[in-house]
């Protein structure tokens, strides 16, 4: 080394002695040898390539992706619109034929001769006076009427599903009426011809059944009071009166327990005594509770008594026990029917003219009258220490009331919602229904048209622009081939030009996602 003698020193190799040189960069190499620096590796002329299919690729499974994600989503929009609008469409059906039914009910209770054994509405323009009952009496009870523009709204109850069914409860002809209804939802667009003749044309169909029937009450008999077990009746005071006038003060069943008459009840016979007696709903109106509950006019589910104006010969069913306050004392007329216990709170100045069926105990203080008569299946406690307590059987009254009952009430129970339309697809029904209508609800039919098509137009633009995507890269591939085979370099013009191919269409999707998406 330059004939100098040299030792090794930790790895490297220093001059003993001579004149100080500049140091030369060494490696660590045992035989002192120089590192060479690497020579530099030529490019593949591919790579360039390879990253702009990569961009293209990505770009490709982006729009792709994203097309099939928010045309699935607004189909599912649109489907959900579709089935709240047939939702609304069958509610307007169902309400229709609800309507019907409350009509029918009425009709029956219109007769001059009770029980109606036969159900036959009229009409008839030239009598006098006028009868109009229905619109077409070859079928039964039918009405139409505009619900809004072009759309209108039908009921129809006919002769033949309207059946007596009095038989199956043993009752006389004519007290109970299996009734069917139809209601229709349909667009007229021409008023000269039938609802279901082009062009006008159905579209909601719904069915309903229920019964309407008479209620009658079984007495067992004209007495002011009726208690079963006389040992179960308490008065209090010097106020309580129990009179029967020409008829019987208290009809009990002497068979239980013997009933000293007190100074305070009279009749003809005071006491009457019924042996084997009964005061269940069964026995005084022929049904359970349940049906009875179902052909109520009110319906009281509170334990307090709700109404604070007088019924007025309404038929009123308590569900559980109730108490009258006096707040709201109990006024009125009719029948009064409690599945439970009943407590009048002093001072309540309660006064009721008809029938009150009492289900269980009762407690009842005065001020408390009634007019009619009063049945009480449990233990009866009258206290006369806050006002009179009067009890009074009333013929004329008890007449009147029955007379209201016995003209017909519906029951609350339907069965039934079987429907249809008579158009074969939504795109059909839109077309009909945007000819000479602005009904919301055809407004709304037409934009879920119009959103089924949008979802199909992102679908179809997603799968051209893969189509259009897998030509770029077939283009960009052949030129790659061509150059591998001359031998020359494909030019950043050759590849800026084939992503352009490829963003294009994936902007054209963006911009027609996003004008699809605007309220």
């Amino acid at each position: 080394m330059n004939g100098t003698p040299a030792i090794r020193c930790h790895g490297r190799y220093r001059r003993q002695a001579g004149p100080r040189l500049k140091r030369q960069p060494v490696d660590a190499d045992p035989k002192g040898m120089r590192t060479l620096e690497p020579a530099a590796i030529p490019r593949s002329p591919s790579v360039g390539r390879e990253a702009g299919s990569a961009l293209i690729w990505s770009l490709f499974f982006v729009s792709v992706t994203t097309g099939l994600m928010l045309s699935h989503s607004w189909e599912m929009r649109a489907n959900r619109k579709q089935m709240d609008v047939r939702f609304r469409q069958i509610e307007h059906a169902r309400s229709f034929a609800k309507s019907g039914l409350v009509e029918t009910a009425s009709w029956f209770q219109k007769q001059t001769v009770q029980p109606v054994t036969v159900f036959a509405p009229r009409r008839e323009p030239t009598a006098e006076p006028p009868i109009d009952e229905t619109d077409e009496p070859t079928i039964g009870l039918v009405r139409e009427f505009e619900v809004r523009g072009s759309l209108w709204g039908r009921y129809e109850i006919r002769k033949d599903e309207t059946v007596d069914v009095s038989a199956n409860y043993g009752a006389a002809a004519g007290t109970v009426w299996d009734v069917g209804a139809r209601g229709i939802l349909f667009q007229r667009l021409d008023a000269g011809k039938a609802f279901d003749r082009y062009p006008n044309f159905v579209i909601a169909v719904q069915t309903t059944r229920t019964e309407v029937r008479t209620m009658i009450v079984n007495l067992p008999a004209p007495t002011a009071l009726v208690i079963p077990d006389p040992g179960n009746l308490t008065m209090t005071g010097t106020g309580v009166t129990i009179s029967g006038g020409s008829q019987a003060g208290i009809a009990c069943d002497s068979a239980l327990a013997p009933l000293a008459t007190p100074p305070s009840v009279s009749g003809s016979p005071a006491v009457l005594p019924l042996p084997g007696l009964q005061v269940g709903p069964e026995s005084l109106f022929a049904m359970r509770a349940e049906k009875l509950e179902l052909l109520a006019d009110l319906t009281v589910t509170s334990e307090e008594w709700p109404v604070r104006r007088p019924l007025a010969d309404r038929f009123a069913f308590a569900s559980s026990t109730m108490v009258v306050l006096e707040t709201a004392p109990l006024l009125g007329s009719g029948v009064l029917f409690v599945n439970g216990s009943m407590k009048v709170a002093p001072g309540s100045n309660s006064e009721f003219e008809g029938l009150i069926v009492i289900n269980g105990d009762a407690s009842l203080h005065g001020p408390f009258s009634v007019r009619g008569s009063l049945v009480v299946s449990g233990h009866l406690e009258l206290h006369s220490e806050s006002g009179p307590v009067e009890l009074i059987y009333d013929t004329a009254v008890l007449t009147r009331v029955q007379d209201q009952l016995g003209r017909y009430h519906k029951s609350k129970e339907t069965r039934g919602g079987a429907g249809g339309e008579a158009f074969t697809s939504l795109v059909e029904f839109a077309d009909k229904m945007r000819t000479g209508t602005n009904d919301a609800d055809v407004t709304e039919v037409a934009s879920v048209t119009d959103l089924t098509a949008t979802s199909t137009r992102l679908a179809t633009t997603a799968t051209d622009t893969a189509a259009m995507m897998a030509a770029a890269m077939i283009t960009e591939d052949t030129s790659s081939t061509a150059a591998k085979i001359t031998g020359t370099e494909p030019t950043t013009s050759t590849t800026t030009a084939a992503i352009e191919t490829v963003v294009a269409p994936v902007t054209e999707v963006v911009v027609k996602i996003a004008a699809a998406i605007q309220p």
